[in-house]
C-alpha cells in the first residue's frame, strides 16, 4: 500500500482481520486514533517498552529489567496510571538484565521506566 497512512490503514477492517482471518479488536474509530497517535508518538528516542519485574527485599522493591547498553532509564512512581508520575531512581543500561533498588513507597502503585 504505497503512500498509506496509518490512519487508513487501521480504518481497513481487511488490514485489522488479517483478511478476515484474526478477529477485529479495533473496531472503534476512536480506538483506532488513540493507536495512531501512540504509534506516530514514536521516534528513535522513544525507550523501548520492556517487561519489568518488581520483587520485594526488605525496605526495598527491587525493578529488573532487561536493559540496552549504553540507554539511559529514568524510573517514574505514580499513585494512579494517570496521575502525575514523579522520577525516583535512574540506571544506565549494559546490554544485560538490571536491577534497581528502590526504597519502598506505600502510596506508588505503578512505576514506569521513561527516559531521564
Amino acid at each position: 500500500m504505497k503512500g498509506c497512512s496509518l490512519s487508513a490503514v487501521l480504518a481497513d477492517v481487511n488490514h485489522r482481520t488479517d483478511n478476515g482471518q484474526i478477529s477485529d479488536t479495533l473496531t472503534n474509530a476512536a480506538d483506532q486514533t488513540k493507536v495512531v497517535k501512540f504509534l506516530e508518538s514514536i521516534d528513535f528516542n522513544t525507550i523501548p517498552f520492556v517487561p519489568v519485574s518488581i520483587v520485594q527485599s526488605n525496605a526495598y522493591v527491587i525493578l529488573s529489567f532487561d536493559s540496552l547498553n549504553g540507554v539511559q532509564y529514568g524510573i517514574e512512581a505514580r499513585t494512579t496510571l494517570t496521575s502525575p508520575g514523579s522520577l525516583v531512581g535512574s540506571a544506565t543500561g549494559n546490554g544485560g538484565r538490571l536491577n534497581v533498588p528502590l526504597p519502598i513507597d506505600t502510596t506508588t502503585k505503578f512505576f514506569r521506566l521513561t527516559s531521564p
